[in-house]
């Protein structure tokens, strides 16, 4: 059904390019640490993508042009180095009121994995061109019109499988035997990576010293590369198969041209995550037959377009019903007038769907824009959004609310996101 050349050998020739590039200039990653060029070379990438503040930019440039990363980089030259234990916290899952349990180190030796997270990308040629996280040449802009294409006048029955817990659920012995292609050129590097995913052990919110199997320890800067390299022999696997098979970190999606093909993918896919340790959220578990929209990392790809999920769609409406409240009980409480709570509502929504912070990929609008095809949501969101400014000022939904009008609600801040999608707000 797909040939496994057209699934991307554009992306796949980038990443063998890249591969080459980053080999003939190969430096040890750990010698690289000392380097200030390096650095600066590495400060120039993170600026030309766009997603720093002005903030994030100066403690860069301070922590650079102070050359701190010596101290850490000759800590970890040094043979008897062992990375401070990491701080587990526990956060909460957009859209749900269970918590995810991520990791930290401390500012400066973040700053270090970071640089090597950066400095990594020359191994890119070693993943599979069918994975499309945390790659510099292929992303889901890339995946998604695949997608597309499979389903438009296609027969097309589909497969997608959410990993639960998937880097906090990593076997640790099986990924460092996965790691040991890094020896060759990176022996020190594979040495800083044993030590830290042998360690075991974790700082918890009260400042004690608890013992836990860690996985890949979701949250830290070189989590998403351990994550590619411990399902590179899945994605390898599929790589052959008469479908279209397609990962984003934990979320696997595959789609054949029979019920049948996708019933032995599904049985195989099953047996390697089982051999591997992992376990699939089943209630995240969904197949689609023919003409069905495919619902895959945010998006809806039917044979007439991208849209965004009907669950996206969902997650997004109650954050901006439980903020509204929020902000209503807020100016109720401190008799501020009602329209504060609209103004702030607007603020926050803006920041949500605009607005990117240093450890995020994308914005809400950077991740949705690019690839939709439709603003049939938008519309429908902005609707939404406009009726919650509304409610914040009257407390209620009713006919007398549009007594605010769309000028008032824009001389508070508010941006359509119909408007902002035309005028090319994230699309870069």
């Amino acid at each position: 059904m797909y040939h496994p050349v057209e699934i991307s050998m554009l992306n796949f020739f980038q990443s063998v390019f890249s591969f080459l590039f980053y080999f003939f200039d190969l430096m040890d990653i750990i010698d690289g640490l000392s380097q200030k060029d390096k650095w600066e070379e590495f400060l120039s990438y993170r600026q030309s993508s766009r997603r720093m503040s002005k903030e994030e930019i100066r403690l860069w440039r301070e922590f650079i042009d102070s050359k701190r990363f010596l101290v850490t980089a000759s800590e970890i030259k040094e043979e008897s180095y062992m990375p401070p234990l990491p701080h587990k916290m526990e956060i909460n899952k957009t859209g749900s009121t269970k918590k995810r349990i991520v990791y930290s180190y401390p500012d400066d030796l973040c700053r270090i994995l970071k640089f090597i997270c950066y400095a990594l990308y020359r191994y890119d040629g070693y993943f599979s061109a069918n994975c499309y996280a945390f790659r510099p040449d292929l992303s889901a802009r890339d995946a998604l019109p695949l997608i597309y294409k499979a389903v438009r006048g296609s027969q097309v029955y589909s497969l997608k499988a959410d990993i639960s817990d998937y880097f906090n659920s990593i076997d640790t012995a099986k990924l460092l035997s996965r790691l040991s292609f890094l020896k060759k050129d990176d022996q020190r590097l594979y040495t800083l990576f044993e030590k830290m995913l042998t360690a075991d052990k974790a700082i918890d919110s009260a400042g004690n010293t608890v013992e836990m199997k860690r996985g890949a320890m979701a949250g830290i800067p070189v989590a998403p590369f351990f994550a590619n390299v411990y399902l590179t022999e899945t994605d390898r696997f599929f790589e052959d198969k008469d479908l279209l098979y397609m990962r984003y970190s934990d979320d696997i999606l595959i789609c054949a041209g029979s019920r049948e093909k996708l019933e032995n993918a599904k049985e195989a896919l099953f047996e390697r995550l089982e051999a591997d340790g992992l376990k699939l959220n089943m209630s995240k578990l969904n197949t689609y037959g023919p003409g069905d929209p495919i619902e895959y990392l945010g998006f809806a790809i039917s044979e007439d377009c991208i849209d965004i999920s009907t669950m996206t769609m969902t997650k997004l409406k109650d954050k901006m019903r439980r903020k509204a409240h929020a902000l209503r009980r807020w100016c109720t409480g401190r008799k501020l007038p009602p329209e504060r709570g609209a103004k702030g509502f607007i603020t926050a929504m803006n920041h949500k769907l605009y607005v990117h912070s240093e450890d995020d990929t994308f914005s809400w609008s950077r991740w949705f824009f690019p690839n939709i095809t439709t603003d049939k949501s938008l519309k429908e969101l902005d609707a939404y959004m406009q009726q919650y400014v509304r409610w914040c000022v009257s407390g209620r939904h009713y006919k007398g609310n549009y007594r605010i009008s769309y000028e008032d609600m824009k001389k508070w801040g508010y941006k359509s996101l119909v408007h902002e999608y035309y005028r090319g707000a994230g699309k870069s």
